[in-house]
């Protein structure tokens, strides 16, 4: 009943028969789609699809027909020219993508509180990509890693296809990349992304406390990852919350190779952004608020 409430709620009739029969043909003749992790919680929960709903979050999105096809950053980001490979990137190149990142995230408002803050918002999309991206990372068989390589269908990447081409507050991944798509591999410029984006946040930081370090990524890029186009490798791999340490034992120190203390620091992304209830069931700052838009310790 709360799932068919949100359709109603959308001006569309009620399924014939099941909700399965009728999402899928709502999809495929309309060109809607719902973050899957969105579809499960309201089959499966309907309490929580009637509490989505009435905040507003459970939205629908719209994709052209390709990108409805789509599972991969690659498919679904598609540039005319692109190259899958960086051949030739210069430190002025890389000021210009980081910028771009700074001023679109510099324009956006500076207001943070409990239910709005759009630069933790997308910083958050950004560094969600790139880490889901990278921690199919597997060093014995020598796959996965930053290859712009995600399956966009599982349900731990909820909400990452909209966050790529739509964005969020009006900041979009995919308009950026389509500036840089013709010389600069995705691959690249995910990461790109994302330490433009924790440059900026850790900015924001440093006008609080000045006495603080800076962070350099700038001096350490390597450019030349090469975009996968085929992820069929990297379903499944992502660390289950509900399993705790022993999934981050098994993704990041076993599958990956890091130590324990590699898998504290990297977890530490999480101090930018906040958790969805439609991506992944959970709802909530990592930290309070303000502090969910600056790179810091918080």
């Amino acid at each position: 009943l709360a799932c068919r409430s949100v359709i109603q709620h959308l001006g569309n009739t009620l399924p014939p028969s099941s909700f399965y029969d009728f999402t899928k043909s709502f999809v495929m003749g309309h060109q809607w789609i719902f973050a899957s992790a969105s579809l499960f919680l309201c089959m499966s929960h309907p309490a929580l699809g009637k509490n989505l709903l009435a905040r507003g979050q459970l939205l629908p999105f719209r994709l052209d027909e390709e990108q409805r096809e789509a599972r991969t950053p690659h498919q679904i980001m598609a540039c005319n020219g692109s190259v899958l490979r960086t051949e030739h990137m210069t430190f002025a190149d890389y000021d210009s993508i980081t910028q771009a990142i700074h001023d679109d995230l510099a324009a956006l408002p500076t207001t943070c509180n409990v239910t709005y803050c759009p630069q933790a918002d997308i910083t958050g999309c950004v560094l969600r990509v790139t880490g889901h991206d990278f921690m199919d990372y597997n060093p014995e068989l020598i796959k996965g890693g930053s290859d712009a390589c995600l399956d966009l269908e599982e349900a731990d990447n909820a909400g990452l296809a909209q966050c790529l081409v739509h964005g969020e507050h009006g900041v979009s991944v995919y308009a950026l990349y389509k500036k840089y798509c013709t010389t600069i591999s995705l691959a690249d410029f995910i990461v790109l992304a994302a330490e433009g984006a924790m440059t900026f946040t850790r900015r924001i930081y440093l006008q609080e406390f000045p006495d603080r370090k800076e962070v350099d990524f700038k001096s350490q890029f390597h450019f030349g990852r090469t975009t996968a186009t085929d992820c069929d490798f990297a379903s499944h791999v992502l660390p289950n919350p509900e399993e705790s340490c022993s999934d981050v034992k098994r993704v990041m120190v076993d599958n990956m190779g890091l130590t324990w203390t590699n898998a504290a620091a990297l977890m530490g992304v999480h101090t930018i952004g906040r958790a969805r209830v439609e991506n992944s069931g959970y709802d909530g700052w990592w930290s309070d608020a303000e502090n969910s838009r600056r790179f810091n310790n918080d």
